[in-house]
């Protein structure tokens, strides 16, 4: 029987075998392989690399500008080989399987951690769902490039414990890969810095660092994660050329073979999200009409029907929509119980830190303390929580609806308000900040759309505490105070009351 080499798991059982000193018809009989496969295993070891996959990576990883055609050109030129430019694509889409990924772990369990980082070296990229393999190797043994799928991957599970170490790190291994031209890997290590940027809230650091002519040059799988990132930045500061970006992505998936790949689906998520948070819902639908979508719109029996797992990076941004989902549908125990467990989690994901903030905020306006809710949005990184602090409207952006919404109310124009939610259908929006910006109950009661912030604000909980055992009983009802004569029926008509 041939064993193929699509099978490292049970080529490395065999090699284990060979290693602990098993006899050749002992192997033969337990694995039911051919003599010659285990004398290609035991000189050749269980897993060969791929010498094309390897050339095509050291060309990416110096030249990552580099065309289909340019690297076809530069293997004729420097080694002789004349390959297709369809295999040179396959090569350079070439990535960790299933088997490989659980290959890896079984190594790093067994202690060939060399091995192990000996076969992810093969790799320029790496998917999200592997790269925990990379948490259990030293910094040290990993390549640049490996070393900064590794930081991803901690930055986005919150397992970076500061920030700002993090950014130091990622400048020096920038200037170490300009140093060694490693020049892929370099760009992986932007990608980092930006991010962790954006996760301080220095957007317009990372405008001001990015250039478009430079990052446009690379491989999709680079410039997809920076522009990701440029675009978000320029959402949250209403920079027209960042969110002009989107139609990278919309140009990605004009094609119906683009729309129907494996990976599309990661970037069509990312567009209905970078749309939602334009506040143009519309758009957003066209990509995914999925629950998240409906709790901005306001539906939110929808979104309660989630019961797909989202990836970890996800639980912080889950756990806060639920939490304005409870509230807005009255369910003021779940909202106040998620919120609270919200508080400690923060932490460990600090990425999410403005949208905790205005949790947090809502959490205080519902017990009626909104100057510690305006506090708490004051030091949010966030430009709307820091306007609504401020009441300053001027500086918030036309291009972002969500800001024009907030920009009305600001204002006092809540009529105009209610009509853009309408329009773009923002509703949750209206009700979130229609609360931190504290409109009036008389003019909320006006509009159907506001019904339920009408009611929170109706049936706020108070506090109430009781006197009884004094001499002239009292019923203290916040920072009211009800007196009594002391009579009987009169105590009984205040606790009633």
């Amino acid at each position: 029987m041939k064993l193929k080499r699509k099978n490292p798991l049970k080529r490395y059982e065999i090699y284990k075998a060979i290693k602990n000193g098993w006899s050749f018809k002992k192997i033969l009989n337990t694995f039911k392989v051919s003599t010659k496969t285990v004398w290609d295993i035991k000189r050749n070891g269980f897993y060969k690399s791929d010498r094309t996959i390897i050339l095509v990576n050291t060309i990416r990883e110096k030249y990552p500008y580099f065309t289909l055609k340019q690297i076809k050109y530069y293997l004729k030129e420097n080694y002789n080989l004349d390959i297709q430019i369809s295999t040179i694509y396959y090569k350079t889409c070439k990535t960790i399987d299933r088997n490989l990924y659980k290959l890896i772990k079984l190594l790093l369990n067994d202690g060939e951690t060399e091995y192990a980082v000996k076969i992810l070296e093969d790799f320029l990229f790496i998917q999200w769902e592997y790269l925990e393999v990379l948490e259990k190797i030293e910094d040290e043994k990993l390549s640049m490039s490996l070393l900064a799928d590794k930081y991803y991957y901690l930055l986005y599970t919150g397992k970076l414990t500061s920030l700002n170490e993090a950014l130091v790190q990622a400048e020096n291994y920038l200037k170490i890969c300009k140093d060694k031209n490693l020049n892929y890997s370099y760009y992986k290590w932007f990608n980092i810095k930006i991010r962790i940027l954006q996760a301080l809230g220095k957007y317009r650091e990372v405008l001001e660092i990015f250039n478009y002519e430079e990052i446009i040059k690379l491989p999709f799988n680079l410039k997809s994660y920076i522009f990701a990132v440029v675009v978000s930045c320029g959402i949250k500061l209403g920079d027209k050329k960042a969110i002009n970006l989107l139609n990278f992505y919309k140009r990605r998936f004009s094609s119906k073979r683009n729309r129907n790949s494996k990976i599309s689906k990661d970037y069509k998520l990312f567009l209905r999200n970078q749309y939602a948070s334009l506040g143009k819902f519309n758009l957003a639908l066209k990509y995914m009409d999925e629950p998240f979508l409906h709790f901005w719109i306001g539906n939110y029996r929808k979104f309660f029907r989630i019961k797909e797992e989202l990836p970890i990076e996800m639980k912080i941004p889950m756990e806060v929509s639920l939490a304005i989902c409870y509230l807005f549908s009255k369910n003021f125990f779940g909202f106040l119980k998620i919120v609270d467990r919200i508080q400690h989690e923060v932490k460990s994901f600090p990425t999410y830190s403005d949208e905790v903030s205005m949790v947090l905020a809502l959490k205080e306006v519902f017990w009626d303390n909104y100057d510690n809710a305006i506090e708490i949005i004051s030091k949010s990184n966030s430009k709307i929580l820091r306007c609504i602090s401020n009441k300053d409207y001027k500086i918030l952006s036309k291009y972002r609806k969500i800001e024009l919404l907030v920009k009305y109310l600001l204002m006092g124009n809540l009529k105009r308000a209610c009509e853009i939610a309408k329009k773009y259908q923002m509703i949750t929006h209206l009700r979130i900040y229609s609360l931190l910006t504290r409109k009036s109950l008389k003019a909320i009661s006006r509009y159907k759309v506001l019904k339920t912030v009408l009611y929170i604000l109706r049936n706020k909980p108070r506090m109430v505490k009781f006197y009884f055992l004094r001499k002239n009983p009292i019923i203290r009802l916040d920072k009211k105070v009800i007196t009594s004569s002391g009579r009987q029926n009169d105590l009984f008509a205040l606790l009633y009351y």
